[in-house]
């Protein structure tokens, strides 16, 4: 019997000492919290590891995969489709081809390229970037048309103008440095060009050789259409190139009521959940009413990406009216329309330091 009782004694001795042991491994951190500088070590060292996962990934870690093949067994299709064709301005949106009235264009594609199908543009701005160690230096060149209203007409005047602000990494808002603006004609452009050389000769003095440009770019806008195209310069051959195309439905008055997407008919302010059912999407493809394709099929031999992203909110009850109008609870069963879709091309580099900036671990 003593041998017994030794043997239940040694063994709740045992578990009790384990359970002791657990609980002084549970509350140490508590009891020895760690100092400010233990702390700080910590979170670098979970941010070095975290970049370090990013860094390690590769082009096929990004990649996703949905069936965007049309639902032609809706009710709606056949309707949609038909009223598609008769439309004045037609804009289809495929995997890798895109097309305005039947001309077909893709990223990549020239300035020139792109202008020739879809005409002079409503607004142009070219940006240059340029950055230094704690900061960045941005020169926005802008072409565009003005409204002059009088009593009896309204009138239309082509516009430039040049504006040079600077963005220290110490301050929220950027710094204006110079701007100017005058009709569209040579003496404007020659003043606006001898300013610009003027402005960028001051801070090429004032910080040297760390003065480097990082990006050349031209975005055209066209208003009626609701769309908006960006060019990166290319450093080989001199050359803007289709980088990211938009196009907005967001208090949209295009004179075009339907896209085409993958196939699939798009009617302006159609709900987001109406749409995927002319399709073989589901609710689970989307990320809180939102729609992200990585795609690599068009550029198999290099690391770049096709990006799309559909864009449209959550759905909330509306209660009341008038003044005292007040948003309701979240409803799933509901969705609203798609605001905006973007296509763009991202290389892995671009990938990584997205990640790495919403996880706040970019340097």
């Amino acid at each position: 019997m003593k041998k017994f009782l030794k043997i239940v004694t040694i063994g709740c001795l045992g578990i009790f000492s384990l359970f002791a042991i657990s609980l002084f491994i549970i509350f140490y951190p508590v009891i020895f919290p760690d100092t400010p500088e233990e702390i700080e070590r910590k979170q670098i060292a979970l941010k070095e590891k975290i970049k370090a996962k990013i860094l390690n990934k590769k082009v096929e870690d990004y990649l996703t995969e949905f069936n965007t093949e049309p639902n032609k067994q809706n009710l709606n299709f056949n309707l949609l489709t038909t009223e598609f064709k008769t439309q004045k301005h037609r804009f289809k949106f495929n995997k890798c081809e895109f097309s305005y009235n039947d001309n077909i264009f893709f990223l990549e594609d020239s300035l020139e390229l792109i202008t020739s199908i879809l005409g002079e543009s409503d607004r142009t701005v070219k940006r240059v970037t340029y950055k230094y160690p704690k900061g960045r230096i941005k020169i926005y060149e802008n072409s565009y048309t003005e409204e002059e209203t009088s009593k009896y007409e309204s009138i239309y005047k082509k516009k430039r103008s040049l504006s040079i602000y600077e963005y220290p990494d110490s301050e929220e808002y950027g710094n204006n440095i110079t701007r100017d603006t005058g009709e569209d004609n040579t003496a404007t452009i020659t003043r606006l060009k001898e300013l610009r050389k003027r402005e960028l000769n001051v801070l090429q003095e004032k910080y040297g050789d760390s003065l480097v440009q990082v990006s050349d770019e031209i975005e055209l806008n066209y208003e009626a259409l609701e769309i908006k195209a960006i060019f990166h310069k290319d450093i080989n051959t001199d050359q803007y190139l289709l980088n990211r195309f938009e196009i907005n439905f967001k208090y949209s008055e295009a004179p075009y009521d339907i896209i085409v997407f993958r196939g699939i008919p798009y009617k302006l302010y159609m709900d987001m959940y109406d749409f995927l059912d002319l399709s073989r999407l589901t609710r689970n493809d989307l990320d809180y009413h939102r729609l992200y394709f990585y795609e690599k099929d068009c550029y198999v031999s290099s690391n770049n990406i096709i990006y799309t992203h559909l864009e449209s909110k959550p759905y909330f009850e509306i209660r009341g009216g008038g003044h005292l109008t007040w948003t309701g609870p979240y409803n799933p069963d509901k969705s609203c329309s798609i605001d905006y879709i973007t296509f763009s091309l991202q290389t892995l580099k671009d990938l990584k330091t997205e990640e790495m900036r919403v996880s706040n671990v970019l340097d």
